[in-house]
């Protein structure tokens, strides 16, 4: 599944419509970071970095569920000190 599609779904199980979920997709930055690997133990491949944008602070972690078509978004808490 496209990172687009991905993230399109994503939206629409927030409660936006498939026409502002593009439209909030067109104007983001996003990328797909394949095989993510952290330096201790812990969870293991592919995440998405989105950056919505209203400002810089507003970001996401997602983090790729599933296989193929069955493909999912989960969103990890994030948090800077």
């Amino acid at each position: 599944m496209t990172t687009n599609k991905l993230l399109t779904n994503y939206l629409t199980e927030q409660g936006y419509t498939w026409k502002t979920a593009q439209e909030l997709i067109k104007t983001a930055h996003y990328k797909l970071i394949k095989n993510y690997i952290p330096d201790c133990p812990g969870w293991t491949g592919n995440a998405i970095m989105i950056v919505w944008s209203g400002d810089i602070s507003f970001y996401e972690v997602l983090i790729v569920k599933g296989k193929d078509v069955n493909q999912y978004l989960e969103r990890v808490p994030c948090e800077f000190k």
